[in-house]
């Protein structure tokens, strides 16, 4: 078996009020850019009201980097009408190494005044995964046991 390099991103947004509709035609352009990705495994948005999440994941770090290069006009759009509340990266330690430089250059750009909230590493089988968590000093983040 090959060793595990998924990495999955979890973005949570506050849409502004009455912009829902726009942020939903908006979610189109994020789903038709992102067919084209080698490395994406899954990427779908839920809403509940006004809060969306997007359950994305690639194969490495690499794949991960590549999509928010390919969407980053579309997250600045969308970030007119919409605030990253939360953030969280889900991978093996490894590939958490890899992202934490380039997603905390980000996470200062696109979610002011936050900052790394949590590092929690939990063994999984034989894997070792590894989470990062950007959001308001109030979250309070546990490690998985």
């Amino acid at each position: 078996m090959a060793a595990d390099t998924v990495c999955t991103l979890v973005p949570y947004f506050k849409v502004k009020p009455g912009q829902l509709a726009a942020f939903k035609a908006g979610v189109a352009g994020f789903v038709e850019r992102t067919k084209s990705e080698k490395g994406c495994v899954h990427y779908a948005f839920s809403f509940d009201g006004d809060t969306a999440h997007c359950r994305e994941g690639y194969d490495d770090a690499a794949a991960l980097l590549a999509h928010l290069d390919n969407v980053g006009a579309l997250l600045g759009e969308t970030l007119k009408i919409a605030d990253i509340t939360r953030l969280e990266v889900h991978a093996p330690a490894a590939e958490i190494d890899k992202l934490r430089g380039p997603l905390a250059a980000m996470v200062t750009a696109v979610m002011p005044g936050t900052a790394c909230i949590a590092l929690a590493t939990a063994a999984a089988s034989s894997t070792a995964v590894s989470t990062l968590t950007w959001g308001p000093a109030s979250i309070v983040a546990h490690a998985p046991t």
